[in-house]
């Protein structure tokens, strides 16, 4: 939602100003003229960091008391009004007052959450104007509710598994620069007396050493780094080498393997929901492109979407494009005949987070003992 700074007068001409989150500006205008405040200059500004952030444990304690609710019978606006007096979260709680007289007025549920969407993805949006078209709102809420609850598991899974190679990286990182900085130093009028006697790759990590510890280094290293940032953001921005980078990435071994599953698990997991809750399946696939961070497979997706739409069959769409795993179109294929695509689609999903799984953890298994040996051949290098 929009964040604008606005000033504005009374008619015994106070001045007022304030910062709030709306709309648009012609809501912040409405809303000032109905305490009789007249609109003087407003703009758009960045929120500021001291503002009140809306998690995703917000999001998912708010549909999940909303699906209670209206399963048992209140009203979707009494509804919104019981979160609304409980929520203690200053900008959501604007949020849902806003949703609740966009609701009022008679706007369609779903649509009103697509005014917010920087806090409600397109999916969510989906499915809750699938659950008010269909009359199965409390379902489609609960679907909504699983599907973050499953995601926020996966994600733990995720960190948890990634968490002691991270760990272990960062202690050989300090390790290295402790060595470079503090031991080898004491090293280097020993090595001295050698004279010319000394192997070049010792003399490579005295240089480097000596590097190290000048300030005159350290500084120009993090401005080169920085500009490096800077220069790779800027053409990375670049669609043409966005898409050469996504290509590359794909290819690279073991890595490439580990971001295809990945995106792949989060394209079918998102689908699957989206045709639980009654979405079209050419809809669905638009829609979950955007679980997807790689731009080589929405491409995919896209003529898969294209394909289906021109009336053919999904897991032939599947095929044409390249996803051409025996197992995942045995599943789409299966779930069309019996009717039952949606639960075949969430089976191929947990196939391929089991398969991410395994390579993560098949990395972690190398991980530690290549660091290892990267520190025995650093030593070896003093000593040999």
């Amino acid at each position: 939602m929009p964040y604008f700074k606005w000033t504005g007068i009374d008619i015994s001409g106070k001045i007022y100003k304030g910062k709030d989150f709306a709309r648009s500006k012609s809501q912040i205008d409405s809303v000032l003229f109905f305490h009789d405040v007249s609109l003087i200059n407003i703009k758009q500004v960045s929120a500021s960091l001291l503002e009140e952030k809306i998690s995703s444990a917000h999001k998912l304690e708010f549909f999940r008391m909303l699906s209670i609710l209206l399963g048992a019978g209140v009203k979707l606006h009494e509804a919104l009004e019981i979160i609304l007096a409980k929520q203690k979260n200053g900008r959501f709680k604007l949020v849902i007052e806003d949703i609740k007289d966009a609701v009022g007025q008679g706007i369609n549920f779903g649509e009103v959450l697509g005014y917010h969407n920087d806090i409600f993805d397109s999916l969510t949006c989906a499915l809750v104007i699938s659950g008010t078209e269909s009359g199965n709102l409390p379902q489609s809420l609960n679907i909504i509710v699983e599907s973050a609850q499953e995601k926020q598991i996966f994600l733990q899974n995720l960190r948890s598994a990634l968490l002691m190679p991270i760990i272990t990286f960062g202690f050989f990182l300090v390790i290295l620069i402790l060595l470079f900085i503090f031991v080898i130093p004491r090293f280097v009028d020993m090595f001295a007396s050698f004279g010319n006697q000394i192997p070049w790759t010792t003399k490579l990590v005295i240089n480097i050493s000596n590097a190290i510890t000048s300030f005159n280094f350290v500084y120009i290293l993090l401005v080169v780094l920085f500009f490096i940032l800077i220069f790779f953001k800027k053409v990375l921005k670049i669609e043409k080498i966005r898409k050469i980078k996504d290509v590359l990435l794909l290819k690279v071994p073991v890595f490439g393997q580990i971001i295809l599953q990945f995106n792949i698990a989060n394209f079918l997991h998102t689908f699957s929901v989206l045709l639980q809750g009654g979405v079209h399946v050419v809809k669905a696939l638009e829609i979950s492109r955007q679980a997807v961070s790689n731009s080589n497979l929405t491409v995919k997706i896209d003529r898969v979407a294209k394909f289906v739409e021109s009336g053919k069959n999904l897991s032939e769409g599947f095929k044409q494009v390249g996803f051409d795993d025996p197992e995942l179109i045995a599943l789409v294929s299966v779930g069309q005949e019996s009717g039952a695509l949606s639960f075949t689609v969430l089976k191929a999903a947990q196939i391929y987070q089991d398969r991410f799984y395994r390579r993560i953890k098949f990395l972690i298994t190398l991980i530690q003992p290549l660091l290892l040996i990267v520190i025995g051949l650093f030593i070896a290098t003093l000593i040999f």
